[in-house]
């Protein structure tokens, strides 16, 4: 299923229905949001979200996504052991991170 803005849109309304509630969102990624057969987002794994840290992740993916994903020839589907290896590359801090800019 192809991801959309409303999409990334959604999951931001949601963390910060999170973030209104005292909790602080962290670990935000791929794995961790569904999209369903309905188009409605959910978002699963939220025991980080009573950590203090300030996590990028999610502005780092949505900043990926209108620079990458949102270009007409980029691939909307990419194998997983390339997915793997970029979130590797991502966890050693060898890769950019835009700490939500």
């Amino acid at each position: 299923m192809p991801i959309t803005e409303s999409h990334l849109k959604e999951v931001d309304r949601a963390l910060q229905l999170a973030r209104n509630r005292g909790l602080n969102p962290s670990d935000i990624h791929l794995r961790n949001i569904l999209i369903t057969d309905a188009g409605n987002i959910k978002i699963i794994d939220v025991a980080r979200y009573r950590q203090q840290k300030d996590c990028t992740q999610w502005d780092d993916l949505k900043n990926a996504f209108y620079v990458y994903y949102t270009r007409k020839h980029f691939p909307k589907k990419l194998p997983v052991v390339l997915l793997n290896t970029v979130a590797a590359l991502y966890k050693r801090k060898m890769l950019p991170h835009y700490g939500g800019h």
